[in-house]
């Protein structure tokens, strides 16, 4: 049964992907023995001292084989606190272990609450299905790579973090020019564009979006909405074709990142 959990953890995929799971799953072994210790050992199942240091070993080498390790410790602890006559200690040694894993890799854990508490980047984008009601479209061509190959960029909704970015290389706001209530021409916060994020297509796969065809990708409630919508679409296409010239970025920024491909923008 151990053998079969051991060959869940990755390690040809580790190899062939050239990441530190193949690390983890080499340590895997050693975390395991936990599991024997736990259902032999009915006076002292849980070793805190060994426990601590393989599973805090293991944290700084690869922190998701942690998560796995420490899932497949579930159902082994379940049945040793239900076999042991010592469960009060069994407990007081599991908070132990837990305690100095804690402290071993305040570094790894530490780092992530600094990071994610203030980061000002741009999280990547997760995939979502927008519904008919929503619709995300991308713009091209930004630049060729190959026959047809090319690079394709999409304008994200501003978020709060963004206004207090800076336009850089990699990250360009978006303006549009709106009319204000008391009717001057005033420029709206339309949107962002992350560089960064742009990535290449077939050109077979790509169609071309028209004030004729939106219909049969999004839903709209009013023939005003719609009417809105394109305005809006046509005024950011605008201002990234011409204005901001975004395909001039993107082509320099992917001529720097072949050049200098650990570099920062």
């Amino acid at each position: 049964m151990l053998a079969l959990i051991y060959l869940q953890f990755g390690i040809v995929a580790g190899i062939l992907r050239f990441n530190l799971m193949a690390w983890g799953a080499a340590l895997a072994p050693y975390a395991m023995m936990q599991v024997l210790y736990m259902i032999n050992d009915e006076r002292k199942p849980i070793l805190w001292l060994s426990l601590a240091l393989i599973m805090s070993l293991i944290a700084q080498v690869h922190l998701l084989s942690t998560v796995y390790i420490a899932c497949t410790f579930v159902p082994f602890a379940i049945y040793a606190l239900v076999k042991t006559s010592a469960k009060k200690q069994m407990i007081i040694d599991f908070f132990k272990a837990l305690g100095m894993t804690l402290v071993l890799t305040a570094n790894v854990w530490g780092g992530l609450l600094v990071l994610y508490s203030h980061n000002k980047i741009s999280l990547p984008n997760q995939y979502s299905d927008y519904g008919v009601n929503h619709f995300k479209p991308f713009f091209i061509p930004l630049f060729e790579i190959e026959p047809g190959i090319i690079f394709v960029g999409a304008i994200s909704h501003p978020q709060d973090r963004h206004r207090k970015m800076k336009n850089k290389t990699d990250f360009r706001k978006i303006f549009i020019p709106i009319h204000g209530r008391d009717g001057r021409i005033k420029k709206h916060f339309a949107g962002v564009v992350h560089l960064n994020y742009i990535f290449p297509a077939p050109e077979s796969a790509i169609f071309n979006l028209t004030a004729q065809n939106i219909t049969n990708f999004r839903r709209f409630s009013t023939e005003q909405q719609k009417s809105k919508y394109i305005d809006l679409l046509s005024k950011e296409l605008k201002v990234i074709n011409n204005e901001e010239n975004i395909a001039s970025r993107a082509y320099k920024l992917y001529l720097r990142k072949q050049k200098f491909p650990q570099g920062s923008c």
